[in-house]
């Protein structure tokens, strides 16, 4: 299988991840302190899983744009 991870991948993985960010900043309460190790972690979480969704999501789409175009 040729793979290689463009554009669309690298758009799709910063779009995920700044919206995991985003929902990260607003569920964490006002008062609540956080450690700097666990914000570090949750920051790396939301990249692992930003990244490997975005390489799914463009992966799928390409093989049903493709298999609707050979018809």
């Amino acid at each position: 299988m040729n793979f290689r991870i463009n554009r669309r991948h690298w758009a799709v993985f910063v779009l995920l991840f700044l919206v995991n960010l985003i929902v990260l900043v607003v569920k964490i309460p006002a008062g609540a302190g956080i450690e700097l190790r666990m914000f570090l972690l949750m920051i790396a979480c939301s990249a692992q899983v930003s990244f490997v969704t975005a390489l799914l999501l463009v992966t799928l789409f390409d093989k049903i744009f493709r298999a609707q175009n050979t018809r």
